[in-house]
């Protein structure tokens, strides 16, 4: 499980982590640096959210969850994204998230490298939220995406782009790179 250093959804990562926990699977995390990563400060308690803050932030199994996944010990030592290799791994899961930090997580050469290996060796690439559009960004060929052609379960691009085009208006983020050309074929 890839995360960002800084602003990924503590759902989205701790939910996924305890159920599949909870079934017998062994997680590991990777940061783009080997240090441990930090959710989005705004969606454990709703800081900032408005009058939404009770429908956007981590719901209480949300937020239990990430409290327990805080004291572990594969989440406090991840590795280096550059270490992910696709021999000591069955699947890679990769959540998503609005803070700041994501952009990095969304751009990465590494990452992307990853995801193409994953899919090559017919191994299962999950994502959730923005790490969709870490996988749609994944190109063997320049802007063609990986998954062209595959069928994927996705919101409808106008929908996906609005939501990423809000969030970085919310967020003060000019240019979090949503429209970057690849052709996908989402159903």
């Amino acid at each position: 499980v890839p995360i960002s250093n800084s602003g990924f959804a503590p759902t989205e990562v701790a939910v996924l982590w305890k159920i599949l926990r909870s079934v017998g699977h062994t997680l590991s995390f990777a940061t783009p640096d080997g240090r441990r990563g930090y959710a989005d400060p705004r969606m454990l308690p709703g800081a900032g959210l408005g009058v939404f803050s009770s429908l956007l932030r981590a719901d209480s199994n949300g937020r239990l969850a990430y409290e327990e996944l805080e004291k572990s010990g594969e989440f406090q030592n991840p590795m280096l994204y550059k270490d992910i290799d696709t021999c000591n791994f069955q699947a890679l899961l990769l959540p998503g998230g609005h803070g700041s930090g994501m952009k990095t997580y969304l751009e990465s050469d590494v990452l992307q490298s990853s995801v193409i290996e994953f899919v090559q060796k017919g191994k299962p690439v999950g994502a959730i939220g923005h790490g969709v559009l870490l996988v749609c960004r994944s190109c063997l060929t320049p802007g063609r995406s990986i998954i062209l052609g595959r069928k994927s379960t996705a919101p409808p691009k106008l929908r996906a782009l609005g939501a990423c085009s809000l969030t970085g208006l919310w967020l003060g983020i000019i240019n979090l790179n949503c429209t970057k050309n690849v052709d996908v074929e989402v159903t």
